[in-house]
């Protein structure tokens, strides 16, 4: 569905600004799908803006992309950088393969670029980042932390999609793409003892590959033939995906993680260049992601109840300074609530309003006893 002629009409509507940095005890863990990684952007969004910040985060391929926005608390950045620059020859396409002997330049991608806020390094240190990368070695996932290395290096490993990029190199070892041996890295979660963990996927739920192992290994082993063991698992990712989609079901049935997933098939092509396609990608989730939220809440609450954590505690804000105020969008009818600096007029948004009780949590959260008013 193409909603608007010009891209910059697509990025005046992208949510934007920074996160709370109360955080949620839990992890988030977020699929991979090139592309469809935008929908994963719209999902986190949605949950940023309503105040759902996992404190740990991790990531594989296009999720390991979106997971370092979303530890870095900035709305609308991952979406801003897909959108405005997918065209951009430096990012994918002959400039690429050229500077990088990859078509998708993921320098580029995660260095600083126009039009796009610089990404916030210092508050990634706040949380436990997490990016999954496959060993060419053994053809085993590894799990790479902020705590301990350039998360950078890490990030660009993970996403480094097989055939299209170069190895990363890390401590002398060779990787890739973290989706070729662990796709929803959910177990990881479990692993280390998280009780709760929501998973973002970018593929519905009833989303099952076709057996084509026979060929997939043929490829594989031709082309990674240094490689045995890589070449070995990557060949049988779809079918251990297959398994890993049933298995999440199952958990979630047992309340053991909560899955978000989008609520209708996504059809785009792994290197989509529509940017309208693209566009419609993100606000799948970030409608998903706001329809979902009271659902979300629930299953968060349950686990705050038992930790004894009262879930609206009051929060206070500096009244000589600041200011409650509605920012409503003409075109869009957009609603989010904030506080604006009576001095600078800087505004800073806190959360988007869909409905008359998102406007009286927020209200009831901070305490506000008066009408707020409402600026176009």
């Amino acid at each position: 569905m193409k909603l608007f002629d010009d891209l910059s009409e697509y990025l005046k509507i992208l949510p934007k600004g920074n996160a709370s940095r109360e955080y949620t005890e839990g992890a988030i863990v977020l699929e991979g799908g090139s592309f469809r990684g935008l929908y994963t952007s719209g999902v986190l969004d949605a949950l940023m803006l309503h105040g759902i910040n996992l404190k740990t985060v991790i990531g594989v391929s296009a999720g390991a992309l979106n997971g370092i926005n979303y530890a870095s608390g900035q709305i609308g950045r991952s979406a801003i950088i897909n959108l405005r620059h997918r065209h951009d020859p430096e990012y994918m396409g002959l400039d690429a393969l050229r500077q990088t002997k990859g078509l998708i330049s993921l320098d580029y991608l995660l260095g600083d670029l126009e039009g796009v806020e610089k990404l916030n390094e210092e508050r990634i240190k706040d949380r436990r980042l997490v990016m999954v990368a496959t060993s060419l070695d053994s053809g085993e996932a590894e799990y790479f932390e902020n705590k301990n290395m350039d998360i950078k290096i890490a990030t660009k490993a993970s996403a480094s999609l097989p055939y299209l990029n170069r190895p990363v190199e890390i401590n002398g070892k060779k990787y890739l793409d973290g989706g070729c041996a662990d796709r929803i890295p959910f177990k990881w979660a479990m692993n280390e003892g998280y009780k709760k963990i929501v998973v973002v996927r970018t593929r519905d739920d009833n989303y099952r590959y076709k057996d084509n192992y026979s060929r997939r290994y043929l490829i594989s082993k031709r082309f990674f033939s240094n490689y045995p063991e890589f070449a070995k698992n990557l060949a049988k990712t779809d079918l251990d995906y297959n398994l890993l989609c049933d298995e999440l079901l199952e958990y979630q049935k047992e309340d053991k993680l909560f899955i978000i997933s989008p609520s209708k098939p996504i059809e785009i092509g792994m290197l989509e260049k529509d940017i309208d396609n693209l566009a419609n990608v993100y606000f799948l989730g970030f409608y998903d992601g706001i329809m979902i939220l009271p659902k979300l809440i629930e299953y968060l609450k349950k686990w705050w109840l038992k930790r004894g954590i009262f879930m609206h505690k009051k929060k206070t804000y500096d009244k000589d300074l600041y200011e409650p105020v509605i920012h409503a969008s003409i075109c869009t009818g957009e609603k989010v609530v904030g506080f604006k600096n009576k001095k600078t007029k800087e505004f800073i948004e806190m959360k988007l309003i869909v409905t008359q009780k998102d406007l009286e949590e927020f209200m009831n959260e901070y305490d506000i006893d008066f009408k707020i008013k409402t600026e176009y």
